[in-house]
């Protein structure tokens, strides 16, 4: 996650099951979850069940983080799955005159 102060920076991914009985996903949290959001949709991918994970800069400062999301199914043979996230928030740049 690297962008400006100020910018909208976001990143979604596609989690699909790829198991013979699909996985739900029952809760997403993150580690810290000060400079990150995150939200997870329920979608369909070529008709089997989906989800899109979105993971947003939350930091309105300059500087670097790192944090964890991690995802956890109902499935009990499944361990939890781990995001690792990190972002580099640059000072926003001055307009040249």
């Amino acid at each position: 996650m690297t962008g400006s102060v100020g910018e909208e920076i976001e990143k979604t991914v596609t989690i699909i099951p790829e198991t013979k009985e699909p996985f739900r996903i029952l809760k997403v949290s993150a580690m810290k979850g000060s400079a990150i959001t995150h939200e997870l949709r329920e979608i369909e991918v070529e008709g089997r069940p989906a989800y899109e994970l979105t993971i947003a800069n939350a930091k309105e400062e300059p500087g670097r983080y790192y944090d964890q999301v991690t995802i956890l199914t109902d499935r009990s043979d499944h361990t939890p799955l781990s995001v690792v996230v990190s972002g580099d928030i640059k000072e926003k740049e001055k307009d040249a005159q």
